[in-house]
């Protein structure tokens, strides 16, 4: 039996940034098993997964410190898709996005490719990452050429002009992909 031929051309494939993060239960199990679960979704490569990082919560209302890690994917899905991937995974690991505040899973889409979306459920660059070093170190580490398409600036050049914004350490390099 022969294969049956298609005009169907292959998805376009691009590169996104992602942030995740949880200050609730089993906060280092929680980012890898979904960084795992990411990297197991049809149209999905996951290409790097930072080390994990201790961080002093932004805000007001948590309870406890944040463990935070950044990863980049090659992907088929628009953006849209890709964060009803991200929210669905969230509610998989016990996430009420009712409001802000303590959560077992935060997963943030930072940058897709070279796009500016500004949509009511989606914007991209994500508001403020450029402000927030608990996004921009775990970034620099597995992506520092990678670019703020709204600046043009550099992750690592973001990354080492930022003062301020809470205390964040490395705590474990388990993440790291080879």
């Amino acid at each position: 039996m022969s294969k049956s031929l298609s005009n169907a051309r292959p998805a376009e494939m691009s590169f996104a940034a992602l942030s995740l993060g949880s200050n609730l239960g089993c906060r280092e199990s929680s980012i890898l098993a979904a960084a795992r679960r990411l990297e197991l979704e049809p149209g999905i490569e996951l290409l790097a997964l930072s080390s994990l990082y201790e961080t002093e919560p932004v805000g007001n209302g948590f309870r406890s410190t944040f463990l935070n890690a950044a990863c980049t994917v090659q992907t088929s899905l628009d953006p849209s898709a890709l964060l009803g991937l991200c929210k669905a995974l969230e509610r998989a690991f016990g996430r009420d996005r009712g409001g802000a505040g303590d959560r077992p899973l935060d997963i943030d889409i930072i940058l897709y490719g070279d796009r500016i979306i500004e949509e009511p459920e989606l914007v991209i660059p994500h508001p403020r990452f450029a402000e927030r070093l608990f996004v921009l170190l775990p970034l620099s580490e597995i992506a520092p050429e990678m670019t703020d398409p709204a600046t043009g600036e550099r992750i690592d050049v973001l990354c080492g002009r930022i003062s301020g914004g809470g205390w964040v350490r490395r705590i474990s390099s388990r993440g790291r992909i080879p």
